[in-house]
C-alpha cells in the first residue's frame, strides 16, 4: 500500500481530478505512483507498465495478446493450402495445441454454450486432461479417446481468427478507481467517473505509438483509432494494435486493444476529422499527437515531430482490421492467407 510523500503526491493528483483540473501529466504520474501498488494481473499494471517501459514493452497482457494474433495468422499461413482436417488421436504439432488454447480465449462464451454445451473453462481443464506432450518429438498425444464433438470444436478454432477488445473504458476505469480504494485513499468515485472521458483520452494519448518486441524479434505498435460506425452510427476512438505480416513487407494487421466511450467528433479537432475524412479506408492516426488546449486530440507541430523508420514503413502498409470478427467462423477449410493479401493489395 502506497505510503508517505508519495502517497501525498498520489491523494493531490486525485484532487486535480475530481476538480476537472488536471491533464495527461496527471494521469500519467497517477500511474507511476500507483504501480507498484496494484495487482500483478491487473488492467492498471498493465496500462502503467505501458507509460513506464519505453521505448518497446515485450511483456504483459497486450504483448501475450499481440503474440497471440501473430502466432495464429502464423498457423493459418501455414496451412493455406489445404484444410484443418486433423485426426486428433492420432499425435500432432505442438504448435496445433497452441493455435486452440490461443483461439479459444477469443471466442465468445455465448456462442461455444449454444453450439458446443461449453465453457471456456471447461475447454482448457479438457484440454489440460486429454493431451499430453511429445517432448522428444514436440508433437501432442491424446491420453484417452477424442469425442466427435470435441474434435469439432477444436477445428472450428483451428479454422477461425476471432478478436475481441482486450479492455474496455468501462473496465478501465474501475481499476482505476479499485486501486485507489485499495490503497486507502479518501477518494469520490463519482467525480472519478464523471472525469472518465477526459483520463480515457489521456490514457489513449499516453499509449499512442508505443512500440511492442514480438517473440520473434520483429516490433508491433498500438496506435489511436476510430472505430466503424457503431448501431447508432457514432465513431468512437480507442487503442488498435498493428502487428506487420510475416511474408509480406507491405501488409499489416490491426485489431482493438481498447474500446472507448469517446465519440470522435467531441474529442478530436477539426482538422484531424478532416484528415480522416479525406481517407477511403485508413481510420488510424499514426502520426504523432498532443491533446490541445480543448482538451481535443491534435496533431504536433512540424517542428516538433521526430523521423522514426519504424513508423514510415508502417505508414507506408495497408492494414488488414479485424474488428469483432471471424475469418471463415463455419469453416471446414482454412481461408487462404495469401490470396486475402493479394487481394486488399488490388484494391
Amino acid at each position: 500500500m502506497i505510503t508517505g510523500t508519495a502517497k501525498y503526491k498520489t491523494e493531490s493528483i486525485i484532487r486535480r481530478i475530481e476538480n476537472d483540473n488536471f491533464n495527461y501529466d496527471d494521469i500519467d504520474l497517477l500511474f507511476t505512483h500507483l504501480r507498484d501498488h496494484s495487482a500483478y494481473d491487473s488492467i492498471f499494471k498493465e496500462i502503467s507498465h505501458f507509460v513506464a517501459h519505453n521505448p518497446f514493452r515485450n511483456q504483459g497482457l497486450i504483448n501475450e495478446s499481440l503474440n497471440s494474433l501473430k502466432d495464429r495468422m502464423h498457423y493459418l499461413y501455414g496451412n493455406s493450402k489445404g484444410s484443418a482436417s486433423i485426426n486428433f488421436n492420432e499425435p500432432f504439432p505442438k504448435d496445433t495445441l497452441k493455435a486452440i488454447r490461443n483461439q479459444i480465449k477469443k471466442i465468445d462464451e455465448a456462442f461455444i454454450r449454444t453450439n458446443f454445451g461449453l465453457t471456456i473453462g471447461m475447454i482448457e481443464k479438457k484440454l489440460i486432461k486429454i493431451f499430453s506432450f511429445d517432448k522428444n518429438n514436440n508433437t501432442v498425444y491424446a491420453k484417452n479417446e477424442i469425442s466427435e464433438d470435441l474434435s469439432g470444436l477444436l477445428i472450428y478454432c483451428l479454422n477461425t481468427i476471432g478478436t475481441i477488445p482486450d479492455f474496455t473504458q468501462d473496465e478501465i476505469i474501475s481499476d482505476i478507481i479499485k486501486v485507489i480504494s485499495k490503497n486507502k485513499i479518501v477518494f469520490d468515485d463519482k467525480k472519478i467517473i464523471l472525469n472518465s472521458d477526459k483520463i480515457m483520452l489521456c490514457i489513449l494519448w499516453l499509449l499512442h505509438r508505443v512500440k511492442h518486441k514480438l517473440n520473434d524479434d520483429r516490433f508491433a505498435y498500438c496506435h489511436i483509432h476510430y472505430n466503424s460506425e457503431d448501431a447508432n452510427k457514432i465513431k468512437k476512438l480507442g487503442l488498435y494494435a498493428v502487428l506487420p505480416y510475416s511474408d509480406n513487407k507491405e501488409v499489416s494487421f490491426g485489431y482493438p486493444i481498447i474500446t472507448t466511450n469517446l465519440k470522435l467528433f467531441n474529442w478530436c479537432d477539426q482538422s484531424i476529422i478532416s484528415q480522416l475524412n479525406s481517407r477511403k479506408s485508413n481510420t488510424g492516426l499514426n502520426q504523432e499527437l498532443i491533446i490541445d488546449n480543448n482538451y481535443k486530440l491534435n496533431a504536433l507541430h512540424a517542428d516538433h515531430e521526430g523521423k522514426d523508420e519504424f513508423f514510415e514503413e508502417i505508414d507506408n502498409m495497408s492494414t488488414v482490421h479485424f474488428v469483432l470478427m471471424d475469418i471463415a467462423p463455419k469453416g471446414s477449410k482454412v481461408p487462404d492467407v495469401k490470396c486475402m493479401i493479394k487481394q486488399i493489395l488490388s484494391k
